[in-house]
C-alpha cells in the first residue's frame, strides 16, 4: 500500500500505479474535514436560532414591562 510520503507522479508511473491510487488516500481526509464542516454549520445555525430566541423573549419582557 502506498503511504502519503511516497507519492510522486515519477514513482506512480515506475510502479504501474494510476493516479487514482495516490488520489485514494486522500478521500478520507477529505470527507472528515467535509463532514467537520457540516457539523460547524448546524452549530452555528443552533446557536444563532438560540440567540434569536433569547432575544425575543428579552423584547417581550421589556414590552411588557
Amino acid at each position: 500500500m502506498l503511504k502519503a510520503d511516497d507519492i510522486t507522479i515519477f514513482k506512480l508511473l515506475e510502479n504501474g500505479k494510476e493516479i487514482s491510487d495516490a488520489l485514494a488516500l486522500y478521500k478520507n481526509l477529505v470527507g472528515a474535514e467535509e463532514d467537520w464542516k457540516a457539523r460547524e454549520n448546524c452549530t452555528r445555525r443552533a446557536s444563532a436560532v438560540e440567540l434569536e430566541s433569547w432575544r425575543n423573549g428579552a423584547r417581550k419582557l421589556n414590552s411588557a414591562g
